[in-house]
């Protein structure tokens, strides 16, 4: 990737391929396991000659590795950090680019719109805990995709007619929010923790550590209940 100051808003080339094994990992809970095209190959007698080694993501991989003969996926993000990115990209459904998403009425599947200069490429990775899928649309020679072509629009349908059958028979995960996490009253004008009165303030997660200070002294912070804010602590402030 080039060290250059438009980095960090995605302007590096990445194939579908590479963007769908990258979400994995957030989509599994921080492990990283690679794609791969061909799972075995066979000759005329049914007899194996290539199998694709397996890579498992497990909680507990001692007890599983020492039953089974599977490798164990290599964590890549703490489960802290995976869960808050996690909840970022549900929100993309939920309330923003990637709101039609919604129309699966799937709580559990999370994502990202991606645009480019142009529009030359339409994105929209997503994932349920079980599978995620790159969707992409453009033109090999780089050919303009048209006015008001957009990841959201032009991309996230082409995700959805996938995942709705995809997910069709699966039944929805919902994650258990790892300890060492807490849940905070934010303000949406200002960012800080709201006071008891506001009636319109969303929940944000923050590392417990980091929310201390915006949260009430007797509020439990080991991710088990929701803690609320008596507005006091400067939560944006700390994370910054």
């Amino acid at each position: 990737m080039q060290p250059n100051l438009s980095l960090a808003l995605g302007s590096h080339a990445f194939t579908p391929l590479t963007m769908a094994g990258a979400y994995t990992a957030l989509s599994n809970g921080g492990y990283r396991v690679e794609p791969f095209l061909v799972q075995r190959i066979e000759d005329s007698n049914g007899n194996i000659v290539y199998q694709q080694e397996a890579i498992t993501v497990c909680a507990n991989c001692e007890q599983v590795v020492s039953e089974t003969a599977v490798k164990p996926a290599p964590r890549v993000i703490d489960e802290q950090n995976a869960y808050i990115i996690d909840d970022m990209l549900k929100d993309v459904i939920k309330r923003g680019t990637g709101h039609a998403a919604t129309a699966l009425n799937r709580p559990d599947i999370a994502g990202k719109t991606g645009t480019t200069n142009g529009p030359t490429d339409a994105w929209f990775v997503g994932y349920n805990p079980n599978i995620t899928t790159a969707a992409w649309l453009g033109f090999d020679d780089n050919t303009l995709l048209g006015k008001r072509e957009y990841g959201g629009t032009a991309a996230l349908p082409i995700w959805m007619a996938f995942m709705r059958e995809a997910l069709r028979d699966l039944p929805i995960v919902e994650r258990t929010m790892p300890a060492g996490l807490a849940t905070v009253r934010i303000d949406p004008d200002t960012g800080q923790p709201a006071s008891a009165d506001r009636s319109d303030a969303i929940f944000e997660i923050f590392r417990s550590n980091t929310a201390a200070d915006g949260l009430e002294p007797d509020t439990a912070l080991d991710g088990s209940s929701s803690a609320t804010s008596d507005g006091s602590g400067n939560v944006a402030d700390d994370l910054f």
